[in-house]
């Protein structure tokens, strides 16, 4: 995040710079690197075992010159104003247009990228929160169904209980009636 932050606010002063130097007849006194890589801040001005690398300074960086020795520019960074030399072949002193269309191209992309991640994160804690107001409901369902499940159980059980108690009264009841029966065959002398 810190880097990405660093890169847009480069670009932007680089970016802005470049569109104020367009037109301008007087030597600038910044210049932007000119290469596809990164080039190095040398302690000294040539290439021996001598000049150290101090750092290495991104592709359309800029830089503010401090003075010229041969074919080395002396400069400080504008990001954090180290001084040391870089070769005058590896800058510039105007952006290419490309490369400012290519840069904000960049940019967008970047912007566009982090805000579909914000938007991700938004989405993935909206869908957690679905997700876990969805548990909940299906929690609530499954109890809710266990207890009608619970409830029909008990009434199945009721309405068996009831018609085991029916036959049996009946039965019971049958079973007098025949007595019953028997009896007053019996009396009114009558064979069964």
């Amino acid at each position: 995040m810190i880097l990405s932050c660093f890169c847009l606010l480069n670009f932007y002063t680089t970016f802005f710079y470049a569109l104020n130097c367009y037109g301008d007849d007087k030597q600038p006194d910044y210049y932007y690197v000119n290469e596809c890589y990164r080039v190095n801040l040398r302690s000294h001005p040539n290439l021996t075992p001598e000049s150290i690398k101090i750092r290495k300074i991104e592709p359309a960086s800029r830089v503010k010159i401090i003075g010229e020795i041969g074919g080395w520019y002396k400069v400080e960074t504008t990001d954090d104003f180290q001084t040391g030399y870089i070769k005058k072949s590896l800058l510039i002193s105007k952006l290419p247009k490309d490369l400012i269309r290519e840069n904000t191209e960049l940019v967008c992309l970047l912007e566009t990228c982090e805000n579909k991640n914000r938007l991700m994160k938004k989405n993935n804690e909206k869908t957690n929160e679905v997700k876990l107001e969805n548990k909940m409901k299906i929690s609530q369902l499954q109890n809710r169904l266990l207890e009608s499940e619970n409830r029909n159980n008990d009434a199945k059980f009721q309405c068996a209980f009831f018609s085991v108690v029916s036959f049996c009264f009946g039965l019971i009841v049958a079973f007098f009636f025949w007595l019953y029966c028997i009896k007053w065959l019996k009396k009114n002398g009558e064979t069964v």
